[in-house]
């Protein structure tokens, strides 16, 4: 009797899709584009939401160094949005969400120059052949800023999702302009109003607090410490070499 051999192909317990997404982070010092691959449909605490890659790419100057010639800020990002249409599937391109977040360094060039400056990238990105909106185009407050952070840090160390090894890790982001302060705190904790946020992932539940120090970024303290120097002196190379 010839032997019968059956072969069984197991189908995958949920069908992944891949996702793309560009995140401009516009910074004091430059401007770098994130470029996000994750999936969804997987299982699991991260069915909605699974990171497969995060490719960057920096440029400087940053955009507040064009409030006196805001008009030429757009045009500032081609060189970022070029090397991301070099990694994504070109029929993708436009289904991929795009959103460019300010931070500290354009909350510091006044309203007139801010508001001139995120108009000329409206204009760059509405043209640029992927999903964008002008309203996803915004200066980011602190507070947004401190929280985006903690939870980047902590998706990365796995610690968000029910079921994590380790408690999750407090942050301290020290930027050009600002700097971030953000831990998970005990329930039992009271802290001021306006500085806890709940977050939720996976059905795991965070009390986060968050406090952002604008002015004492690296680039403005030292910018705040020459100026002071120079009133005391009234020479900034005697103070800078003594």
């Amino acid at each position: 009797m010839r032997p019968t051999f059956v072969l069984c192909l197991a189908a995958p317990l949920a069908a992944q899709k891949l996702h793309y997404g560009l995140v401009f982070d516009a910074g004091s010092s430059g401007t770098r584009i994130h470029i996000y691959t994750w999936s969804t449909g997987g299982g699991g605490p991260k069915d909605a939401f699974n990171l497969i890659g995060d490719d960057i790419k920096k440029i400087q100057p940053g955009l507040s160094a064009y409030k006196n010639e805001p008009e030429k800020a757009g045009a500032s990002l081609r060189p970022l949005l070029e090397y991301a249409k070099s990694k994504i599937p070109a029929d993708r391109l436009d289904t991929t969400p795009t959103f460019l977040m300010a931070t500290a360094g354009l909350r510091l060039v006044g309203q007139e120059a801010k508001d001139a400056i995120l108009r000329s990238v409206c204009t760059e990105l509405s043209h640029a052949g992927v999903l964008f909106r002008c309203e996803w185009a915004n200066l980011l407050d602190g507070h947004d800023e401190g929280l985006y952070g903690w939870v980047t840090v902590n998706y990365l160390l796995d610690t968000l999702y029910p079921g994590a090894a380790a408690d999750t890790a407090g942050i301290i982001d020290l930027g050009g302009g600002s700097v971030q302060v953000v831990f998970s705190q005990p329930e039992s904790s009271k802290a001021p109003a306006g500085y806890t946020e709940k977050l939720v992932f996976g059905g795991r539940t965070h009390d986060v607090y968050v406090k952002s120090h604008l002015g004492f970024g690296l680039d403005a303290a030292r910018s705040a410490l020459l100026d002071l120097l120079i009133a005391k002196r009234g020479d900034v190379r005697t103070a800078m070499h003594a």
